[in-house]
């Protein structure tokens, strides 16, 4: 595997990390919390709690963006891994 596919590979981790992350945050805030502090003028709490107003959709975004990254480190990584192939990981042994 080059430098250049390793560090694509890292690089998706690492985005699978921050949605990762980001759903573990947003899911567990609390939602009058979050109100609350809103109310009182704070800006990040106003984003929050728009975002609760579209929990389906934001838990959908966050883990699909999560799938396209684990799935693309996986691909790169077996396509480029050194035993030359994905083609020879599942091709059965000579008899």
């Amino acid at each position: 595997m080059d430098w250049f596919t390793f560090s694509i590979v890292i690089g998706c981790l690492l985005i699978s990390a921050f949605f990762s992350m980001s759903e573990t945050a947003l899911t567990g805030a609390s939602r009058a919390s979050m109100l609350r502090l809103s109310k009182q003028g704070n800006r990040e709490a106003s984003a929050v709690s728009s975002l609760f107003a579209m929990r389906g959709r934001m838990i959908g975004a966050l883990l699909l963006g999560n799938n396209i990254a684990n799935i693309g480190a996986s691909v790169l990584a077996t396509a480029f891994s050194p035993r030359g192939s994905a083609r020879s990981a599942c091709s059965t042994p000579p008899a």
